[in-house]
């Protein structure tokens, strides 16, 4: 049971010395055997890819399958152990109780399997990438939207603000991009003239990048990929000064911090990175980013809505 008062101690010390794997997947099965398939199509789409070909229309057989899933799970898991400084070290980087009770969720979840403690910590007092508490917005932002999909986040920045300089969009998947600029393209043009479409993806180096184009939020850049796209630096392609960069990019947000490393040391933009989509992730890009600027204040918040997926950790820089 996770107290409100565990440590990162607390926890290290309650795991037997034996403990090695945990195969806990009859605990799995009995929490989701029982969901409903979900009505949403993106969402169809992901259960699908990570569980077939377990899934039927409207339940799923959760018999536990060499999935995507299942393998994030099983070196997240490792991950406590042979990470456990690290993590420790991050703990101690945290800077306020709700990021240190989230992390503790988080290494809970990948320990047992239980979702219920990965969702313990959840908070949806803000809007996610925008809670109130740790990022303050001024009328002169520029604010950076790593993984536009069509649009959602950079109209959440719009209506958080009263004005702003200047917004760029980057979606690297075309019909998703298309939908974007075709959405904005109704919207008043001293709105419209401050936002700049990029339809690439985003990396730490010019060059192209082979493309899974799902046209859904789980397009990636993957050595598998159909399309050829077009990829940037933030370092090469803005020009100006950043004042709030917004990343979900597909496990490529370390690639893509790299790419801004002379934004973030020279400018200390605002950061809110996912940190959820590699299980070395949620450590190592805090470590990257401490390593840029030492002055940064770290916090960790948990927006996911699904009770059957670990997604939506979001790390806040400021």
């Amino acid at each position: 049971m996770l107290s409100k008062d565990m440590t990162i101690d607390d926890f290290y010390s309650g795991i037997h010395p034996d403990v090695k794997r945990i195969q806990n997947c009859c605990l799995l099965e009995e929490q989701i055997r029982d969901i409903q398939f979900p009505k949403n199509p993106y969402a169809q789409k992901l259960m699908v890819s990570l569980c077939a070909p377990l899934v039927t229309k409207y339940r799923m057989d959760r018999r536990f399958v060499d999935t995507s899933l299942k393998r994030f799970w099983q070196e997240a898991h490792d991950g406590i152990f042979t990470h456990e400084k690290e993590y420790r070290i991050l703990y101690d980087l945290l800077a306020d109780d709700k990021s240190r009770r989230t992390l503790i969720s988080m290494l809970q979840y990948r320990l047992t399997e239980d979702m219920k403690t990965y969702h313990k910590e959840g908070d949806f007092s803000f809007k996610q990438y925008f809670d109130k508490k740790i990022v303050s917005l001024n009328d002169h932002e520029v604010f950076i939207n790593c993984g536009g999909y069509r649009g959602d986040i950079t109209e959440m920045f719009i209506n958080s603000v009263s004005d702003f300089s200047r917004t760029y969009f980057y979606e690297p998947d075309p019909k998703n991009y298309a939908i974007a600029v075709d959405y904005f393209s109704s919207w008043q043009k001293d709105v419209l003239d401050k936002i700049v479409f990029r339809n690439c993806c985003i990396g730490k180096e010019e060059g192209t990048a082979c493309f899974n184009a799902s046209e859904a939020e789980d397009s990636h850049i993957s050595a598998t990929g159909s399309t050829t796209i077009q990829m940037v630096s933030l370092d090469k392609d803005i020009v100006e000064p950043v004042s709030f960069i917004k990343m979900d990019i597909e496990g490529f947000e370390r690639d893509a911090l790299e790419g801004a490393k002379n934004h973030i040391t020279s400018e200390h933009p605002k950061l809110a990175i996912c940190v959820y989509h590699k299980p070395d992730d949620l450590w190592d890009i805090p470590k990257l980013i401490r390593e840029y600027d030492e002055d940064y204040a770290l916090y960790l918040r948990q927006y996911s809505p699904y009770p059957w997926w670990p997604c939506e950790t979001v790390l806040y820089a400021v």
